[in-house]
């Protein structure tokens, strides 16, 4: 059923007429001339202009997302929501706005000495909540804690081991499971005998760690070809023991990373060349 607007004088569907407050009829205004009018009631009253009062009444976020969409215009294939939601997201505003909650929540974070579990419903310290490290995009990391306490989580484990024996047998016959067992050792074997890792280590050098996993995934997902993380130096080999830093690292296929094994063949008077992968002399200066 249509209905004309008495203000716009279009024809609308009658579900677009708002509902009369005394009477159960339709206004004779559509609901967008109706809004309009009582909006410009509101700001007449206090003796404002429009500009002045959507200033005063908005937030600082929609006066800011009205100046940003002023002159947007979508991309080809891209409709106008998903076009403010990119602009928005890569505004420094709405980054600087995420920067401080993302203080305020870690404050909040620091300054809780008490949570509620949600399994037994009991509050209980924040100690008794294990904590975990988690890592954004952008490759920052956040502290968080489970939403059930460790007594909780224990009784949990507990119950699917002993409801699920065969499943674990199974897994723990797997090839896999006994590959990673093997390289858990070998890792602690390694570890024992030279400290890999140093702890002066910056966040920045982490990140270039970081950068050249997420590499190797992408060469796995994209070119479907397998690499392996290489330290040039190994960290345990014959006659030199190199570290677990960036500059010790190179992205090289899955044959040759086996077939080295951790030989260095280069010995101590060469340098390793990544970008060439060719052999440099260096002076001695000693």
């Amino acid at each position: 059923m249509l209905k004309t607007c008495f203000l716009c004088e279009e024809e609308k569907l009658i579900e677009q007429f708002p509902l009369s407050s005394n009477k159960p009829y339709r206004r004779r205004q559509c609901k967008v001339c109706w809004n309009k009018k009582k909006r410009e009631k509101k700001y007449r009253k206090g003796g404002m202009s429009k500009e002045e009062w959507i200033a005063k009444i908005s937030k600082p976020t929609t006066i800011i997302k009205s100046k940003l969409y002023e002159n947007l215009k979508p991309k080809p294939g891209q409709t106008m929501a998903e076009a403010k939601h990119e602009a928005w997201t890569n505004s420094d505003y709405n980054k600087e706005l995420n920067k401080k909650q993302r203080e305020e929540a870690e404050l909040k974070r620091k300054n809780k000495t008490e949570r509620q579990c949600n399994t037994c419903k009991e509050i209980k310290p924040i100690k008794e909540f294990s904590i975990r490290t988690k890592t954004r995009p952008d490759g920052s990391t956040y502290i968080t804690t489970p939403s059930s306490c460790k007594v909780c989580r224990n009784k949990k484990a507990f119950k699917y081991r002993k409801e699920n024996q065969e499943v674990i047998r199974a897994y723990r016959k797997s090839p896999k499971r006994k590959a990673d067992n093997k390289m858990r050792q070998k890792i602690k074997e390694i570890r024992k005998s030279h400290p890999a890792v140093p702890n002066w280590l910056t966040l920045e050098q982490k990140k270039e760690i970081r950068k050249l996993h997420i590499k190797q995934k992408q060469i796995r997902d994209t070119q479907n070809k397998e690499y392996h993380i290489d330290h040039i130096v190994p960290l345990n080999g014959e006659t030199v023991c190199g570290l677990h830093v960036p500059w010790n690292l190179q992205l090289i296929p899955e044959k040759e990373n086996l077939s080295k094994s951790n030989n260095w063949e280069f010995g101590c008077m060469y340098q390793y060349d990544k970008v060439s992968h060719n052999k440099e002399n260096t002076i001695d200066k000693g």
